[in-house]
Order: C-alpha cells, then sequence, then structure tokens
C-alpha cells in the first residue's frame, strides 16, 4: 500500500496534494431513530397517560439534542465538504 500523497487532476506544475477526507458518522442517525422508537414505543405500548407523556418528552429531548449537536457540529466544520455531510 503505497502512502503517496495523490496528485489532482488538473493542477499546473503536477503538484501532488493529499486529498482531504470527509468523516462521517452515524451517530445523529442512530439517535433520531432512537428517539423515533422511544415516541412510538409510548404511544403504543404504555397505557398510561403520565407514562406515556413522560416517554414521548424523553424521546423528543433526544431528537431536539441531536439535532442541536448535529447543526452545532456542521457549524464549527472547517471545510465546507465537511459541512454538507
Amino acid at each position: 500500500m503505497s502512502t503517496q500523497p495523490t496528485k489532482r487532476a488538473g493542477q499546473p506544475g503536477g503538484k501532488a496534494q493529499r486529498a482531504a477526507k470527509v468523516q462521517l458518522v452515524a451517530w445523529p442517525t442512530i439517535l433520531f431513530f432512537v428517539g423515533l422508537a422511544t415516541v412510538f414505543f409510548a404511544e403504543r405500548v404504555l397505557t398510561s397517560d403520565t407514562s406515556q407523556r413522560i416517554v414521548d418528552l424523553l424521546g423528543v429531548a433526544v431528537m431536539i439534542g441531536m439535532v442541536m449537536t448535529l447543526l452545532g457540529r456542521r457549524g464549527s466544520a472547517q471545510d465546507s465538504d465537511e459541512r454538507m455531510s
């Protein structure tokens, strides 16, 4: 396996540059679906109104927290490609 930097097409003089890697993370998607599953569980399985509301709020809080941290991560990104990922 070669550790040589890759050359970008169209670069004058053939300067070698290392291609930027965008790091994708799965935790925002996982947290979103955990929140959705929690809300579904509260609505379909629980029978007490109080317990439904508590578990619903927990699921919504997980989803809102996920969105806030995802937007914070995108806002602090240095590269435009990372902001879009």
